[in-house]
């Protein structure tokens, strides 16, 4: 399990920095909890466009935060982009749990990339390891 929470930077919301300084990385907050907040760019690795309105509300009895997810698509986008060790085996979860659709996570895929030009390395590195990492690349790939 992981120890970090990745959260999108949006400029200029000030709750972001007060959590950040309570729950940050080596801070008390961070130790009770067994996890830390972690401050993160929408662009790296780039999150697919709309990707906001597409978030799931994590439930809970939360009263002044309401945190959301990436929706499963738009998280295994993103885990394709970076495509670290972690990242790769987070994908082989979301894979076997059956919830991924080959089709729409190249939608979604091509979504994070749509400001890159054909050439951009990142774009093809991310569209290789979708063909290669999973069963649901390799059907995204087929169906090309």
């Amino acid at each position: 399990m992981t120890s970090d929470v990745d959260v999108v930077y949006v400029h200029g919301l000030s709750l972001l920095n007060r959590a950040i300084e309570l729950f940050g990385k080596g801070t008390a907050g961070a130790a009770r909890h067994g996890f830390y907040l972690e401050s993160v760019s929408s662009g790296l690795p780039p999150l697919p466009i709309g990707y906001q309105s597409r978030c799931v509300r994590i439930p809970g009895s939360l009263s002044v935060l309401r945190p959301f997810r990436p929706e499963i698509h738009d998280l295994a986008a993103t885990k394709l982009a970076r495509f670290h060790t972690r990242d790769r085996e987070d994908l082989t979860i979301l894979c076997d749990t059956g919830e991924l659709d080959p089709d729409r996570l190249r939608e979604v895929v091509d979504l994070a990339f749509t400001f890159a030009d054909d050439e951009d390395t990142r774009r093809t590195q991310t569209l290789r390891w979708l063909s290669t990492t999973s069963k649901a690349g390799e059907k995204s790939s087929d169906n090309r």
